[in-house]
């Protein structure tokens, strides 16, 4: 067999020419090792996904706990002065997400000990001088006290 040969013109004109290259088969174990890369390249895309879904449902329902809804008229938020560590950290990405999506002009329900705060601004800055209240104690610049 040629590399070069003419078919006819599909539109009955002069014969055109065309290249056949050789096709080079893969083997069976070749076949195998793709097959066994796409099958783990798909069970990695599941597990992402259900990583995913597993973090997003997490994260819905932290946000239902917390208040943080723009549905409600209110948001309530833990007393800080009995919040610890990781726990700390977490309030204070969701009252930064409250901040961030307007929600902190309705009423605000968040308390150090007996005191109230009157925003989610005073709140958040609650929250952070008790980290740093936190760190300095612990002569550490991140917070892994366990809640």
């Amino acid at each position: 067999m040629s590399l070069l040969d003419r078919i006819p013109s599909p539109n009955g004109g002069n014969p055109v020419s065309i290249i056949r290259l050789p096709v080079r088969t893969r083997t069976a174990a070749e076949q195998a090792a793709e097959a066994d890369r796409i099958n783990a390249m798909r069970a990695d895309i599941k597990a992402h996904n259900e990583l995913h879904a597993q973090l997003q449902s997490e994260a819905q329902a932290t946000t239902r706990r917390s208040g943080l809804t723009k549905e409600s008229n209110s948001t309530y938020m833990a007393n800080m002065s009995s919040i610890k560590g990781k726990t700390l950290q977490t309030q204070i990405w969701l009252v930064q997400n409250l901040i961030e999506e307007g929600v902190s002009n309705k009423e605000f329900f968040g308390y150090n000990g007996n005191e109230r705060a009157d925003s989610a601004e005073q709140y958040l800055s609650w929250l952070q001088t008790r980290v740093e209240e936190l760190q300095s104690s612990t002569n550490s610049s991140s917070i892994d006290i366990e809640a």
